[in-house]
C-alpha cells in the first residue's frame, strides 16, 4: 500500500496537476463494513454524486468546511488508498430545503420522503453523539463531489 503521500503525489503525476493542488484529506464513509461498502461502490460508479453533513459537526469537531475544487482521497475499508474526488460545489442550507434534485445525488433514496426518512434518523443519531440538536431548520452542508482518479 502506498502512502498517503506517495498515492497523492502519483495522482498528481499522472494527471498533470501542479503539487499546489488544494488537498482536503482523506476520506472514508459509514461505521459498518457492509454499509461502507455499499456507498464506496456507489461513489465509484458515479451514482452517489454528494453528500450531506450537519453544519454543527464541523464546528464542535474543529474542522474545516469543505470548499470548491478541494480533492480528498477515497479509502476502502482497510484504509487502502483507492480514488481521489473532486468538490464540485458547496451549498449550506436548512435540512427542510433540501429539494429532490439535492437528494437523489446521494444515490440511495427513490424519494425525496425516504431521503428525508433516512437523514433524520442520522442526524439524530449524530446529534446525540456529536452534542448537537437537530431540527428539520439546522444547516447542512451540501457537497457535491466528482470521481476524478481511480487506482484500481
Amino acid at each position: 500500500m502506498d502512502s498517503l503521500n506517495d498515492f497523492w503525489v502519483r495522482f498528481l503525476k499522472e494527471n498533470n496537476l501542479p503539487d499546489s493542488t488544494p488537498f482536503g484529506g482523506e476520506l472514508t464513509y459509514a461505521d459498518d463494513e457492509n454499509d461502507f461498502a455499499d456507498l464506496l461502490a456507489l461513489i465509484l460508479c458515479g451514482k452517489k454524486t454528494a453528500q450531506f453533513s450537519a453544519l454543527a459537526g464541523y464546528h464542535i469537531d474543529n474542522e474545516p468546511l469543505p470548499h470548491k475544487s478541494e480533492y480528498y482521497v477515497l479509502n476502502n475499508w482497510k484504509g487502502d488508498h483507492i480514488a481521489v474526488i473532486k468538490t464540485t460545489n458547496v451549498e449550506i442550507l436548512p435540512f427542510n430545503e433540501i429539494t429532490w434534485d439535492m437528494a437523489q445525488k446521494e444515490g440511495a433514496d427513490e424519494d425525496l420522503y425516504s431521503f428525508r426518512n433516512r437523514y433524520t434518523e442520522f442526524f439524530q443519531e449524530d446529534s446525540d453523539i456529536t452534542g448537537y440538536d437537530f431540527s428539520p431548520e439546522m444547516p447542512v452542508v451540501f457537497e457535491e463531489f466528482e470521481v476524478i482518479w481511480k487506482s484500481i
